[in-house]
């Protein structure tokens, strides 16, 4: 049997880090159906080799959906998964063609590459300034980025700026306003709980976005109870139906302290 062709074999690395393996969900986010993306995986019995996503419109969706993929690794394998703001490591510089044609550019690469793989670099936003749900982005908005330790499993990982003082107590179990958190997606099946011991959640609702604990989830009458660490705070339901996403907190990444107003 061939091998798996690398082209092939990256689309595969997407699904992965992107959506667990998922090629369901993989499917939706590109619009298309799950069998077109599954035939990549498979053994043509005409030809016994594996068909060729350069033939499709594959590669042309993923560039279109994701605008972090370095779209030289996805159709040579040169360089990272995930592209640098615009430069490619190892000091290449690349242009791509509407035709998929990739040609190196003669510039000088002003950054530096970590020269190991215990690093990750992972999409930052700000909660006290987030423009829509943190699930749904404008690709051709500017995006800023971290690089955060390497300690996870696979998934869709964010960096986030925690806006308010509600998860701080004073207590060891505080998070301060301004700290900046890694998050995971997390993707609640039908009829699922959360995993709420022992867990902090990071909330995308229609009417914005909060790290809390939950301390309730309600498959029956379909809510959800927030619970701040702060008891100014009061704790608050939120229906299901208004929840566009959850993330999972994992660690405290950075914090910048406020700076005192000006007397």
């Amino acid at each position: 049997m061939n091998e798996l062709p690398s082209v092939n074999a990256r689309i595969r690395r997407v699904i992965n880090e992107k959506f667990n393996g998922n090629v369901s969900r993989f499917s939706s986010a590109i619009d298309v159906v799950p069998q077109k993306v599954n035939r990549f995986f498979n053994i043509d019995g005409r030809t016994n080799k594996y068909p060729d996503p350069n033939k499709t419109d594959i590669l042309d969706r993923i560039e279109k959906v994701f605008n972090d993929i370095n779209n030289v690794w996805l159709r040579t394998g040169d360089g990272e998964m995930i592209k640098m703001e615009g430069k490619t490591p190892f000091g290449k510089n690349y242009q791509v063609d509407k035709m998929g044609n990739v040609s190196e550019v003669n510039m000088k690469d002003s950054v530096t590459p970590l020269a190991d793989e215990s690093h990750m670099e992972v999409e930052y936003r700000d909660l006290s300034v987030a423009a829509g749900p943190l699930s749904r982005v404008d690709v051709k908005a500017p995006k800023k980025t971290l690089l955060v330790p390497k300690e996870y499993d696979r998934g869709e990982y964010l960096v986030v700026r925690v806006d308010g003082p509600s998860m701080d107590d004073g207590s060891i179990y505080s998070i301060p306003n301004g700290a900046n958190i890694l998050i995971k997606r997390y993707y609640l099946e039908n009829g699922e709980k959360l995993p709420i011991r022992d867990n902090l959640f990071v909330v995308d609702a229609k009417d914005g976005q909060a790290l809390k604990q939950i301390t309730e989830h309600n498959t029956e009458l379909g809510y959800i109870t927030c619970h701040s660490y702060n008891k100014e705070f009061k704790d608050y339901n939120i229906p299901l139906e208004d929840v566009l996403a959850f993330y999972v907190f994992r660690k405290i990444v950075g914090f910048r302290p406020p700076v005192r107003d000006i007397q």
